[in-house]
């Protein structure tokens, strides 16, 4: 009996016909010349109704045991046997009928940002002149109604993308071992280190196959009048045609597809349109639908797919993933296949000290949204409206925790700080709140809440200077966080009227206190939310000298408008720090987080930090802020982080997260 032993499962419109193309190359595997059998799509005999060309398609399964086998014959008696159907990962049938006939099938899965995969998909049968809906965002509307009515699965444009429920469902059946997960880009921007992957997973010889064929990439169709005659027959045909010889069928479509693919040249056709792309507005729209279902994907994998919850335009991806893979690539290496080994698992002492340090930026210093806590609403649910800006701290088996309270431009601004303490780091209990009138500031922003080394409590207090563009650093000190609100303020950061200066992150370590501080240079009218950070050294957190520029901003990259520290973690002589950044004046107010890394000089002082070439974490809702991100050390090892973030309908809100 000759049965496939692996499977290329998943998923439509990610490079699996590419990766087939590069396999059936290797001289000890064997897959049939079909690439697509579709055996475990279903119980004997397909559907015999669906939606356009799904009969068609239906005609063309191998369904029937004897023809399947038949597939097989030919492989060489030492050879690895394997077929890719893409769609046995979506399809929960087929992995209970695999397991029947193969429980111990090997399966590997290529995963591509879901809302990419799904615009793809709905271009493609669009381009088959199959897709009446001309606009994407209506097609996936569409979709639970086709459903309902027995549209094949290449019609769920959504529910396709939906990787974390179909991997955890497999991986329930089938083990981890079994499962082979990569990710779309790797095919094009690494494909010897990724076959050979591929390879070693299937345990055959790796460095034999290093090239990967073009995508399966239809020409687009534009919409215009001859095209649309040309669809609605292509439509209308199809109806006609399941009831004809394959033959036949394709003999009348052929020159109607010939006619809606004309003067093809680089992916033009007679309207001189190039294949439009997936706009921000499109994939923002699309991004809450899949943001939990890429949680349980993370969860499941042990990976971080935090890119794809981002507005960022498709076009950037590319060049975006291969940064990421560089810094992942630190990582990677002796594990078993299938799985990226943890930073921490390597032999040697050294390697294992490094490996904590990046377990520390991977897992501690970022947020990954998976169980993370609303902790404080905002005022109203309303754009403009603002609970975050978040200081925490741990002292005295509790939380404490000091944040900014918001209302729009021209309904207070920033109000209030809070300072408030908590048992478990989720409930919180009001111990005094700052209003900005005892300041007398337009607005507060951030503040910092430290602890002195005789046990007092500081805050920082970001204060915005009445009808001016200026920011400055007030600070507070008291015997007990309750009091901070009745201490008289004193200036330690007075900014003037060429900079602002607001944010502060203040650490202590030894016998110096540290800061790094947002400014904002006032040079220039209409681009004050232009920002840096700058560092500062003191020995008492009262009088500070300035010492240099911490962190720029980067031209022509997310962060190039402006960057802000927002929480270091130092140790052995290095730093590595989370920051706020955006690319335009645009997005103020909506910063994303990326990470920065630093040294410490032989004077005890911290020198420059170098942003990482990662993509920046984003709120899954747009316009996509996160920050003000506050990580905290508890006892047990583990930490919680704290950060701001966009909700759905705008406002934003205070979050935590449990991690380590």
């Amino acid at each position: 009996m000759a049965l496939p032993q692996f499977f290329i499962a998943g998923v439509p419109k990610a490079g699996t016909t590419g990766l087939y193309a590069a396999l059936i190359r290797h001289p000890q595997l064997f897959l049939p010349a079909l690439k697509e059998p579709k055996f475990f799509l279903s119980e004997g005999r397909p559907p015999r109704h669906g939606g356009p060309g799904d009969v068609q398609t239906y005609q063309e399964h191998v369904w029937r045991r004897a023809d399947y086998e038949a597939l097989f014959e030919a492989a060489p008696a030492t050879a690895v046997r394997g077929e890719a159907t893409p769609f046995y990962l979506y399809n929960r049938d087929a992995h209970q009928r695999i397991r029947r006939l193969i429980p111990d099938a090997k399966f590997i899965l290529v995963l591509r940002d879901p809302v990419d995969r799904a615009y793809s998909n709905w271009s493609h049968l669009w381009s088959a002149g199959l897709e009446k809906e001309s606009d994407f965002l209506a097609a996936c509307e569409r979709e639970q109604r086709r459903r309902a009515v027995g549209w094949a699965e290449f019609w769920h444009y959504l529910g396709l993308g939906m990787y974390g429920a179909q991997v955890r469902d497999l991986q329930q059946i089938f083990g981890r071992d079994q499962l082979l997960v990569m990710r779309y880009r790797d095919l094009s921007d690494e494909p010897v280190a990724t076959l050979d992957r591929v390879c070693r997973f299937l345990g055959v010889a790796t460095g034999v196959v290093g090239e990967v064929p073009p995508e399966n990439v239809r020409a687009y169709v534009a919409d215009s009048p001859l095209n649309a005659v040309v669809r609605f027959a292509l439509r209308t045909g199809g109806r006609v045609g399941q009831h004809l010889p394959v033959p036949v069928r394709s003999a009348a479509s052929t020159p109607l597809l010939a006619l809606l693919h004309r003067n093809r040249q680089g992916y033009r056709n007679d309207s001189g349109r190039r294949r439009p792309r997936l706009t921000p507005d499109q994939r923002a729209r699309l991004l809450p639908y899949f943001a939990d279902d890429i949680r349980i994907l993370e969860s499941v994998t042990g990976n971080s797919y935090a890119d794809w919850l981002t507005d960022r335009h498709p076009h950037h991806a590319r060049r975006e993933h291969v940064a990421r893979r560089r810094e992942r690539r630190r990582c990677e290496g002796g594990a078993r296949p299938g799985r990226y080994r943890r930073c921490d698992e390597g032999p040697a002492q050294s390697a294992n000290r490094r490996g904590q340090y990046i377990v520390t930026i991977e897992k501690l210093l970022l947020p990954r949204w998976t169980d993370s806590a609303t902790v404080v609403e905002p005022p109203e649910p309303t754009p403009g409206s603002w609970a975050g800006a978040p200081s925490a701290l741990y002292a005295d088996g509790h939380l404490y925790l000091a944040y900014r309270l918001r209302r729009p431009v021209g309904q207070g601004r920033g109000f209030a700080n809070v300072v408030a303490s908590s048992a478990d780091g989720l409930h919180f209990r009001t111990l005094c709140r700052l209003d900005r009138v005892d300041f007398g500031g337009d607005s507060l922003e951030r503040p910092a809440l430290v602890r002195t080394p005789d046990g007092r409590w500081r805050l920082y207090v970001s204060v915005a200077t009445p009808n001016s563009k200026q920011w400055r650093v007030d600070m507070v000190e008291s015997d007990d966080p309750a009091g901070l609100a009745a201490a008289t303020p004193h200036t330690v950061f007075p900014g003037d009227s060429t900079v602002g200066v607001k944010d502060p992150v203040v650490h202590r370590d030894g016998a110096r206190w540290h800061a790094w501080v947002s400014c904002h240079p006032l040079d220039v009218a209409g681009q004050e939310d232009r920002m840096d950070t700058r560092y500062a050294r003191s020995d008492d957190g009262i009088r500070w000298m300035w010492s240099g520029v911490a962190l720029t901003p980067r031209a022509k990259r997310w962060d190039a408008r402006g960057v802000r520290v927002t929480s270091v973690l130092a140790s052995d002589g290095t730093m590595v720090a989370s920051y706020d950044g955006r690319a335009t004046a645009a997005e103020n107010w909506e910063e994303r987080t990326g990470v920065a890394r630093g040294a410490r000089a032989a004077d005890g002082s911290y020198g420059a930090l170098v942003a990482d070439d990662r993509q920046p974490l984003s709120s899954p809702y747009a316009p996509s802020g996160l920050r003000y991100l506050s990580v905290v050390a508890l006892p047990d090892g583990r930490h919680r982080l704290y950060y701001e973030a966009t909700r759905a309908d705008g406002a934003h809100e205070l979050r935590t997260e449990l991690v380590g």
